[in-house]
């Protein structure tokens, strides 16, 4: 009997150390799968030196005049701010890949009349169209960049946060379809806009909420430091603020209506009134929330991509996104290829088109994983990531090195 109990002691302890095993080792293997593509990384940026890529340096200026350009210089170019000046009106940075060298430059004191003093050959400009406001003074922007009578660059490239409802046709009506402004080389458009054909206007990810200080573990050196070998409190979380009529309250229904019947420990926190600007302490919950969470409930808004997709993805927390496009009579983005940027660089994410269908028995299946199962999909999802900066990187810099140059 006491070689009995044994044995099965023995057996227990041997289960344990495996399982402890080996999620030390996946630990330990996304590490280094990481510093791999790291080799990965720097073996790309050289490419772009050898063949075709064998001209002399070219130098780029770029000006953001829009929080998505914090995203785009620090998250996915890996730059950072060295220099500020005036309590941070003015700030720049420098940071070269392959043939390019890039100067970036941001701040309230940036402004269209600032241009004459610079007068770069080769410019990008990051710029927000979402509102008639914004594209007012985006507009004060172009014509100086297009119609200068003092000189303008040779090459100017765009990245841009379009309008939700994907409603940017004055732009190619003004800029593109009159062939007018040849040194227009190419326009990097944020959501599922139908004007995207991948040889003057291409897609870009909306990012992450730079403008409400979400604090991405991506900006830092602390890079992959998230914790994604430990069990999370929660299931899922659903953070919302709640509109009338919506699928967000169709999910807030769906709690309510089943909180006696549902065991799945998800975080449910909503809010009536959309803010603006977080708190130091509304945003701790909220990013305590994603990092507590195996899985991040993602409702359409005025658009299906949301700053809580890649909020969650950084976290380790996998997105759950409703993917119907809103059918405002206005909205003209396209209802074919939803998400379209995210499934061509095949993101591990999940996709519902009902709630109150789909996200029960979703929640039932991942609520039945172990810990070892949740782990691999943390670090699938970290891994996916890491290999969409890079990419995605690279492609910019291909684009923008192939229209400036040749």
């Amino acid at each position: 009997m006491f070689t009995v109990v044994k044995c099965r002691l023995c057996t227990i302890c041997i289960l344990i150390a495996v399982n402890i095993g080996f999620i030390v080792y996946l630990a330990t293997n996304v590490d280094q799968s990481l510093d791999d593509d790291d080799d990965c990384d720097r073996w790309m940026d050289q490419s772009l030196v050898n063949g075709d890529h064998q001209e002399s340096p070219i130098n780029v200026e770029v000006w953001s005049k829009s929080a998505i350009g914090q995203y785009f210089w620090e998250t996915i170019l890996g730059g950072h701010i060295e220099s500020k000046m005036m309590n941070d009106l003015y700030m720049e940075g420098w940071k070269t890949i392959g043939p390019v060298r890039f100067h970036f430059r941001t701040g309230p004191s940036l402004k269209p009349e600032s241009y004459p003093s610079f007068r770069p050959a080769n410019l990008v400009l990051i710029l927000n169209w979402r509102s008639v406001d914004k594209i007012n003074y985006a507009n004060k922007w172009l014509r100086t960049l297009f119609e200068d009578l003092s000189g303008v660059p040779s090459n100017v490239g765009i990245i841009a946060l379009g309008n939700e409802f994907c409603n940017n046709t004055w732009f190619t009506d003004l800029y593109v379809d009159n062939g007018r402004y040849r040194n227009l080389r190419f326009l990097f458009l944020v959501y599922d806009s139908p004007l995207i054909d991948n040889q003057l206007i291409y897609q870009w990810p909306l990012g992450v909420a730079t403008y409400r200080h979400f604090p991405s573990p991506y900006t830092t050196d602390d890079d992959h430091k998230i914790d994604l070998q430990s069990s999370r409190p929660y299931v899922c979380n659903f953070i919302a603020t709640i509109y009338q009529n919506s699928s967000r309250q169709e999910l807030q229904n769906l709690f309510i209506n089943n909180v006696h019947n549902w065991n799945h420990g998800c975080l449910i926190k909503t809010r009536s009134k959309w803010m603006a600007n977080e708190n130091v302490e509304s945003m701790d919950s909220y990013v305590q929330a994603l990092h507590s969470s195996d899985l991040t409930l993602c409702p359409s808004g005025l658009n299906v991509e949301c700053y809580r997709i890649l909020e969650a993805v950084e976290y380790g927390s996998i997105p759950v996104i409703e993917e119907i496009v809103n059918t405002n009579d206005h909205n003209q983005c396209d209802r074919i290829q939803i998400l379209r940027l995210f499934k061509q660089f095949d993101a591990p994410f999940i996709y519902v088109r009902n709630w109150t269908e789909q996200l029960p028995d979703l929640l039932t299946q991942y609520n039945a994983l172990n810990l070892r199962e949740r782990v691999k999909k943390r670090i699938q999802l970290i891994k996916w990531y890491h290999h969409f900066r890079i990419r995605l990187r690279n492609h910019f810099v291909n684009v923008l090195h192939k229209r400036f140059v040749h």
